[in-house]
């Protein structure tokens, strides 16, 4: 073997090396990089324990890092009695629920415990399958006490799988006859006048399968979706399924908005409620020129249609218009704008703020654009002033309109003899809330 060939069989090897290297880097790589488990309390309290299953409630959670995807995501497995203590918890290892995005994943799960004879606490844990990547335990609040009734410790009734109103069995039948699976984790009972057959609620007519593969067979589908095939439709999202703003949730197979403020529960009482803090408002522009203004002091844009919109302010000096681009907040209250639309398109802008009760406007001599942040002015009895007005408030929407009154999100011409202020009434005909 000359010099040659021997240099091509190292970099042969070296080649292959290589290869095999990062192949085994790829087969031995998990999707989960980190992950945590902790409870959502330390110690229960007497009055939380049941009449029925004379268990207590506790809620394990954590969050793992790393890369997941449909096909990647892995469950994760909870540990409700990680040193296996007695008395023990009604189920050892718990199936818990997944959130996650494509670099985060948020797990949630129950655990339940007896009331013990003296003190007891317990240790949680959790593992990530199918890689069994373990949970760290935190620090803070990875146990549990469950306090002592000073008693012996009583029998606890086991939480079963397969019923009404539980979740679905993970082996054998997933429902237990009658019941039947909602097609989200849990079983149901048949709507009145169907009956279960074959895991599914079919009614009492009969019919044949038409043209178009509807089945009038009786076979009833849950959701109110209409058969096909003799099949209710999947009623199972997937992960490409989630828009931008929702992660799925792998359990129940459905997509949950980020962010989404869950509302409060509803008082027993019929006393109206008070209104929110924060109000939205939306301006539709339809015409190539329209006088608008921020609704807001404080405005959060929410969103906007209006890409390719151009916006003017008032010079009093050069008694024209000229381009407005502030980044300033202040700049646009009490401002109103001219914006300038393609002719034949139509947008729209939403804002989302809290209206003032009181505003004032330092007017010039002149035309002055305006437009207000508060609703008072919309009744010419909240309105106060030492102007003399030379014209009413003109708006302008594709062509020029005359007002008395003045409304938030619109922006407005005035034309005054000289300097002088425009402002609501320091008291307003309305009941103020209590200090």
């Amino acid at each position: 073997m000359n010099i040659l060939q021997w240099r091509c069989l190292q970099l042969s090897i070296l080649f292959l090396l290589s290869i095999l290297i990062s192949l085994s880097v790829v087969s031995f790589t998990s999707a989960a990089v980190s992950c945590d488990v902790a409870v959502s309390r330390t110690t229960v309290l007497p009055t939380d324990f049941t009449e029925q299953q004379k268990t207590a409630r506790t809620l394990v959670f954590g969050e793992a890092l790393g890369q997941f995807s449909e096909t990647s995501v892995p469950s994760v497995m909870v540990d409700c009695n990680a040193k296996n203590i007695e008395p023990k918890p009604l189920e050892k290892n718990v199936k818990a629920r997944v959130t996650y995005s494509a670099t985060s994943l948020s797990y949630r799960a129950d655990c339940y415990y007896p009331r013990p004879k003296i003190d007891t606490t317990y240790t949680v844990g959790a593992t990530l399958l199918p890689d069994s990547v373990p949970c760290v335990l935190s620090v803070e609040s990875g146990t549990i006490t469950t306090p002592g009734s000073g008693q012996e410790d009583q029998k606890t009734t086991p939480i079963e799988c397969g019923i009404a109103g539980a979740k679905v069995c993970e082996s054998g039948y997933k429902c237990k006859h009658p019941a039947v699976p909602d097609g989200y984790g849990k079983c149901t009972t048949c709507p009145q006048g169907t009956t279960p057959k074959d895991g599914k609620c079919v009614g009492d007519s009969k019919g044949d399968i038409k043209k178009g593969g509807e089945d009038t067979s009786g076979l009833v589908c849950l959701d109110g979706s209409k058969p096909v095939n003799g099949k209710c439709p999947e009623r199972k999202k997937m992960e490409k399924d989630c828009g931008d703003r929702f992660v799925y949730d792998s359990f129940n197979g459905v997509c949950i908005e980020t962010g989404k403020k869950v509302p409060p529960p509803k008082k027993d009482d019929d006393l109206p409620q008070l209104p929110e803090d924060e109000e939205t408002l939306t301006i539709i522009l339809k015409n190539k020129y329209t006088f608008i203004g921020i609704p807001f002091e404080s405005a959060e844009l929410v969103s906007s249609t209006c890409t390719e919109s151009v916006s003017y302010a008032y010079d009093a000096q050069k008694n024209s218009f000229i381009k407005f681009d502030s980044t300033e907040p202040d700049d646009y209250v009490g401002r109103g704008l001219l914006v300038k639309i393609p002719s034949g398109e139509s947008c729209k802008i939403t804002f989302k703020g809290t209206f003032n009760e009181e505003q004032t406007f330092a007017l010039k001599k002149g035309w002055n654009l305006i437009s207000p942040q508060t609703r008072a002015f919309e009744d010419i009895k909240n309105r106060k002033s030492d102007c003399s007005f030379l014209s009413p408030f003109v708006g302008l929407d594709g062509k020029y309109f005359k007002e008395k009154t003045m409304k938030p999100g619109s922006g407005y011409l005035v034309k005054v003899k000289s300097d002088c202020t425009l402002s609501t009434k320091n008291a307003l005909d309305l009941p103020r809330l209590p200090e």
